[in-house]
């Protein structure tokens, strides 16, 4: 591999030679722009396109799975976009084009019940309609992540790139939350569903779109390029020469097959258990939402403090232990979800500030998009893989349940305590093998992160004070 020669390139503020003032530019559209793009996630990737699948169209459970599935397939454009970005060292304009359309797309999903009433004759078909729609949104948004993720990493200056990409992630939480709760307040009161589901996925694409081009202003400075350019094969090979990002994966596969057993049936199950639309988005997006948000940071220090394999381990053994209550979990008790959602809230982040110091920090800076791309592909993969034997297993042992005069929630038991032995292996067998930086031990990380967020209690410490 050739140099890259940058001597004619002028003088710096930041990695990429943006002024002070194209930064704050940048800053501010990527903060503001995300109050959009988190308003779409919300409803597009929440409780109420679920309720859509279960509720409206009143699919089965593979069909189910294979939507959601359908969704990480996508994640294999990633690649594609790495390849693209590292051969011409440019995002902004295919990142406008194809994240725009990827957001409008969602204006066809508002058409089906509109212009296609259910019937019993038009269902397959709408089912056909929405799944190819939605794979094809999925793609092109998958297409642009490696190259806008580059463009804002040449941006946010690294000074101050943690406590930006922090606050921005809490901020996106809390308008989540809230999005997500009014789109599920609709979907309980409003009295003609048909237009509930064309208005809704409606405001989504128009929320979406406007993420996207709220980047109009922003600058881009074409990334250098190596000589002679990567080809494809380039790109996907390169990851798998490092040690440590063959290891990360395989923990990767293990444990997001585990949750892929688990969490998309989640919101079937309380379905099925009789829980409304609007109670199972408070219960089940809005309260671990809110509680990662407030505990996000506290996570991503100790990682710095401790390195990721205890950070690692603490969280994911709470990920082991919490999931035994879901196999236990029956109606009569569906009151204690509430404290097991803000449990898992506040846990999880030590998972997700791990994944996201390896894409930052662990991997290699050489093609540092191929790692991330190929990482993606990698974790989407094994959701997928885990989504779709759920939806195997649940459509095998709902047959059971009818046969039995079981109630409509008891055939995703099996799911939850499979998914809870594919944790475990993932813990006892690869985590302790991983070859991850440490300098604590996961009591340390406990102990560590309780003792911050006293520190943090205002008038705790106005006391000590």
């Amino acid at each position: 591999m050739q140099p890259i020669d940058d001597s004619t390139k002028p003088r710096r503020f930041s990695a990429r030679g943006y002024t002070p003032r194209e930064v704050r530019v940048g800053l501010r559209r990527c903060l503001i722009a995300w109050f959009f793009g988190a308003s779409f996630s919300a409803i597009t990737g929440g409780t109420v396109f679920i309720a859509f699948l279960k509720k409206y169209l009143q699919i089965g459970d593979f069909s189910y799975a294979l939507i959601l599935s359908s969704g990480s397939a996508a994640v294999l454009l990633q690649v594609v976009g790495s390849f693209v970005v590292e051969r011409t060292g440019c995002t902004k304009k295919v990142f406008l084009i194809c994240c725009t359309i990827h957001r409008l797309l969602w204006l066809a999903i508002a058409a089906v019940p509109f212009f296609t009433p259910i019937h019993h004759q038009s269902v397959a078909l709408q089912v056909t309609f929405v799944g190819v729609v939605f794979f094809l949104s999925a793609s092109l948004g998958n297409f642009c992540v490696a190259g806008w993720t580059a463009w804002m990493a040449d941006i946010v200056p690294s000074s101050i790139s943690g406590s930006f990409f922090g606050l921005r992630a809490s901020f996106g939480l809390f308008i989540m939350s809230g999005v997500g709760l009014a789109a599920a307040y609709l979907a309980d009161h409003m009295l003609h569903v048909t237009t509930m589901y064309t208005l809704v996925f409606s405001i989504a694409a128009i929320l979406g779109a406007t993420d996207i081009l709220l980047f109009l202003p922003v600058k881009e400075i074409p990334r250098p390029v190596e000589e002679p350019r990567p080809t494809l094969i380039d790109i996907v090979k390169t990851p798998w020469s490092n040690a440590l990002f063959r290891s990360f994966c395989l923990y990767t596969i293990v444990s997001t097959i585990g949750y892929g057993l688990m969490n998309p049936f989640q919101i079937p199950f309380v379905f099925a258990c009789g829980m409304s639309v609007l109670g199972a988005t408070f219960m089940l997006s809005v309260l671990p939402q809110v509680s990662m948000a407030v505990l996000s940071p506290f996570w991503g220090k100790a990682v710095d403090r401790f390195g990721p394999k205890p950070v690692l381990t603490a969280s994911a053994l709470c990920h082991v232990i919490l999931p035994i209550w879901w196999v236990l979990l029956r109606p009569s008790v569906i009151w204690t979800l509430p404290i097991l959602s803000i449990l898992a809230g506040l846990t999880w982040p030590g998972i997700d500030q791990v994944s996201i110091y390896m894409q930052v920090k662990g991997f290699p800076q050489n093609r540092r998009t191929a790692y991330i791309a190929m990482f993606m592909v990698v974790a989407a993969l094994a959701g997928m893989v885990g989504t779709l034997i759920g939806g195997a297993m649940a459509h095998f042992t709902e047959h059971f349940e009818q046969l039995s005069h079981q109630p409509a929630w008891a055939h995703y038991i099996p799911l939850f305590a499979l998914s809870v032995i594919v944790r475990l292996l993932a813990f006892v067998l690869i985590i302790p093998r991983m070859p991850l930086s440490a300098s604590g031990t996961k009591r340390d990380v406990a102990q560590s992160i309780a003792a911050d967020v006293v520190k943090a209690i205002p008038g705790r410490s106005r006391g000590r004070r």
